[in-house]
């Protein structure tokens, strides 16, 4: 029967060299309202490739592309009608989305940029551009173009958006009152809870622990909205010490989104094998031992103190904190791709003049962090895996290696919800011990290699003689000290991790919140001890 009909109106559909430009588009316009874009857009192809500066045409143009998900083919199309219309903001506003659906922020920024100084009247404009700049990191210009939008229309997301950006920026108290301000407008915004609660320093009181819990209920189990609702009931009802409550909330929201990618603890372990193989024996270097004196690399596991390690070197005037940069994979990714083999199976094949190479390409790569000051910081922090490689492109550099206790570490990785596939180890506890276990063999094996270049920030070691721990690190990190180091609370650069909240506060005695769990944690305890990794007893 759905085949006869189909049939049927392909039969009844006029043919288009039969139809007058007129028709034709009333023929578009009847298709798209149908959902046939493919077909109104074919239409509108053979109409431009006649007329191809005709308004009416680009404009269809632009709009279906947009609609079938391909931006990039409404980027000419809008363009085109710019020439020709230079002072309509919407045709920026449009252009600019186009643009940022290719994730072309940076001529984003400039499209929205414009469309709001031709329609400073429109919040939408001025929440796409924040948006865009967001997109780029520009926190500060985050803030400014949210500042227009919620002056005109106070809407939720724009609140919740300027309110990520005030927390990245250490402004904690406005962010804390945007982030209400969003959830007095849509109490039920799952995103503002997530700032919210990420601030670290908010207790809820009965009745927000409440709503949040019935909208955890409310949403549907094994989907991304459930297990987000439970990381933030979870952590709502630990930080109301509420443990055996949150415990089970925790486990299947990360079920949810072990559900929606899977880890394969095996293939680490496999890498970790071929690291310690490719690199055991004779590695070729860069022959310029200076290379990479700009850079300390900071690794480890995510949860293990390392926001606050490179707080405190943000805040020396030498460095540019830097965050987590992905230019070590996408230099040793190309390397790999060029030979036709992947890391490390090339390592013992590399040239020091190779190596040298690969070095100054990070460098280039990276210069932008040093145009203000002489050294900067790389965070990413699973280039623990390529210390050996970065060690051969980079002789000079320096590495700070974050430790914090195993159980403590992978507890709070597990109450957490991260971004992307490469965190999907962090949705069991079981995979969390492997994990850790791996990670710490690989770096017991580089520390051997390289004695000298890696400096172990031991967590607790470090809350309890917190001046002689920031005084070792710079000394390792070939920094002479300053006072501002040991104020790093107060440092104003800016911080995206989840840890943004914490380091902008003074130290204080570490605390073991995975003791509150008692027995509920042996799992994760056996599972560490079945794989070598000592912790503290509880």
């Amino acid at each position: 029967m759905r085949q006869a009909d189909n049939e049927k109106g392909a039969h009844e559909r006029p043919s288009s060299s039969t139809l007058n430009v007129g028709e034709q588009l009333r023929e578009v316009d009847r298709l798209a309202q149908l959902g046939e874009l493919a077909e109104a857009s074919r239409l509108i192809d053979g109409l431009l490739a006649g007329q191809p500066g005709r308004a009416e045409f680009l404009q269809r143009k632009a709009r279906y592309s947009i609609q079938q998900g391909r931006p990039k083919d409404a980027i000419p199309a809008l363009r085109s009608l710019l020439l020709q219309f230079p002072d309509v903001a919407a045709l920026h506003n449009s252009l600019g989305a186009a643009y940022a659906g290719c994730s072309d922020h940076r001529e984003a920024i400039g499209c929205f940029d414009r469309a709001c100084a031709l329609a400073p009247q429109r919040s939408d404009y001025w929440y796409n551009l924040a948006r865009a700049h967001d997109a780029v990191g520009d926190a500060e210009a985050v803030k400014k173009a949210c500042d227009q939008a919620i002056a005109l229309v106070p809407e939720p997301e724009t609140c919740t958006l300027r309110g990520n950006n005030l927390r990245i920026l250490g402004q904690l108290d406005a962010a804390e009152a945007d982030f209400r301000a969003a959830l007095q407008l849509r109490p039920g915004l799952l995103a503002a809870w997530v700032g919210l609660l990420g601030l670290k320093s908010v207790r809820l009181d009965d009745a927000e622990l409440e709503l949040i819990g019935e909208l955890y209920r409310q949403s549907a189990p094994g989907t991304a909205e459930h297990a987000g609702w439970g990381f933030i009931y979870g952590q709502a009802l630990e930080a109301a010490k509420r443990y055996p409550e949150a415990f089970p909330i925790l486990v299947e929201a990360n079920a949810s989104k072990a559900a929606l990618g899977r880890w394969q603890p095996a293939e680490l372990s496999t890498f970790v094998d071929a690291a310690v193989a490719g690199f055991s024996g004779a590695i070729g270097q860069a022959s310029d031992a200076s290379l990479g004196r700009e850079v300390i690399f900071v690794v480890g596991m995510a949860r293990s103190g390392s926001t606050l390690t490179e707080q405190i070197l943000g805040a020396h005037p030498q460095v540019e904190g830097a965050g987590e940069l992905l230019d070590v994979h996408a230099v040793l990714a190309g390397e790999s791709e060029r030979r036709g083999e992947a890391m490390p199976g090339w390592a013992a094949k590399a040239t020091g003049d190779d190596w040298a190479r690969l070095g100054r390409e990070y460098l280039a790569r990276t210069a932008a962090w040093r145009r203000s000051k002489p050294v900067f910081t790389d965070k990413q922090l699973d280039n623990w895996r390529y210390v050996g490689a970065i060690r051969a492109m980079l002789p000079s550099a320096r590495f700070v290696y974050c430790r914090r206790d195993p159980v403590e570490t992978c507890w709070s990785c597990f109450k957490h919800s991260f971004l992307g596939s490469e965190a999907a180890y962090t949705y069991d506890l079981r995979h969390l011990a492997a994990y850790s276990a791996d990670m710490s063999r690989l770096m017991r094996f580089w520390e051997q290699r390289h004695a000298g270049s890696i400096h172990e920030q031991v967590h607790e070691t470090f809350l309890a003689d917190s001046e002689a721990g920031i005084r070792a690190l710079l000394d390792h990190c070939r920094l002479p000290f300053d006072a501002a180091c040991l104020s790093f609370d107060r440092s104003t650069r800016a911080v995206r991790t989840a840890s943004a909240g914490q380091v902008r506060r003074p130290l204080s005695a570490a605390t073991k919140v995975s003791a509150c769990y008692g027995p509920l944690l042996d799992p994760l305890r056996t599972a560490l001890r079945d794989k070598g990794v000592a912790f503290a007893d509880t």
